[in-house]
């Protein structure tokens, strides 16, 4: 099965997403390093322009996206990957992500695009 790991480059002192990436074999990719194209219908996540719902992964090992203070993006953007994994038959872990609240406008806008709600095009 075809997995990616996305974790954070602030990994602290556990869940070194590179560590988990090396030993399932797995691709690594930074929150980071993600841009979420969003338009109305048709959501991409993009890694160094290559979209990554499009590589044929079926399983996605999201890490390190739980953070406070002005780091709190990172669950919003978590939360926005979710939905698009989901819409996208994408298997993830952990399933908390997906269960959170839209917070700002870029997970409103993921799920209003998601949804066939006319949006400006959105990076």
């Amino acid at each position: 099965m075809k997995c990616m790991i996305i974790g954070s480059k602030h990994w602290g002192k556990k869940n070194d997403p590179t560590v988990f990436a090396e030993k399932l074999g797995a691709d690594l990719y930074f929150w980071e390093d993600i841009v979420l194209d969003i338009r109305t219908g048709a959501v991409k996540i993009l890694h160094a322009g290559k979209n990554l719902l499009e590589e044929g992964y079926k399983l996605a090992i999201c890490m390190g996206w739980y953070k406070n203070g002005e780091k709190s993006i990172y669950r919003d953007l978590a939360y926005s990957v979710a939905k698009i994994f989901e819409a996208s038959g994408i298997e993830y872990w952990n399933s908390e992500m997906g269960m959170q609240r839209s917070v700002s406008k870029l997970s409103q806008m993921t799920v209003m695009a998601l949804n066939g709600v006319n949006v400006p095009m959105t990076r």
